[in-house]
């Protein structure tokens, strides 16, 4: 059933219904980087290559430093076209989209790109190693772009919320 769980099949049904009777409060939690993974309420688009650890979804042994985020996974951009676009879709998200990204850098020279609607910015990490966070705000149909730039950024995930209350659900 976990995996039913993290394509979001049978959570976004728990949500649909949710949100039949309260207003919604956004996506949740969204995986960056992975090919072939779904979320209902958003559109995914990966280009590029991407590594990603765990390699296996999970595993009894530790694996590297065992930081991977919320999600139990970490990817980072391995080309230099690598880029994850997010869409939310139509009703996901309530007013605004609140964006929060979460990211560690390996080294002073790894950052990435991120855009949301007329705005960019190049991220750089403030504490090497440590998991920070960026946090973005706009509309509701806007997209979320992250490109490669430098380095071996560590993408932990992201997550969309809508400004105004309402049910969040996540897949996790």
């Amino acid at each position: 059933g976990d995996s039913h769980t993290a394509a979001d099949f049978w959570t976004d049904a728990v949500r649909q219904r949710l949100w039949d009777e309260l207003p919604a409060g956004g996506a949740g939690f969204v995986y960056l980087g992975l090919d072939h993974y779904r979320h209902s309420r958003v559109a995914i688009d990966v280009k590029g290559d991407w590594l990603r650890s765990p390699s296996a979804p999970s595993t009894s042994s530790k694996t590297d430093d065992g930081v991977f985020g919320l999600g139990g996974i970490r990817t980072s951009p391995a080309s230099a076209d690598a880029s994850v676009k997010l869409t939310p879709r139509s009703g996901s998200v309530v007013g605004d989209a609140m964006w929060t990204v979460w990211f560690r850098m390996t080294d002073a020279r790894s950052s990435f790109r991120v855009a949301l609607g007329s705005q960019s910015r190049v991220v750089r990490g403030k504490q090497v190693g440590q998991v920070e966070t960026i946090k973005l705000r706009g509309g509701s149909a806007e997209s979320l772009e992250i490109r490669a730039q430098a380095g071996r950024p560590q993408l932990m995930g992201a997550t969309i919320e809508g400004s105004k209350p309402g049910v969040v659900l996540d897949t996790v």
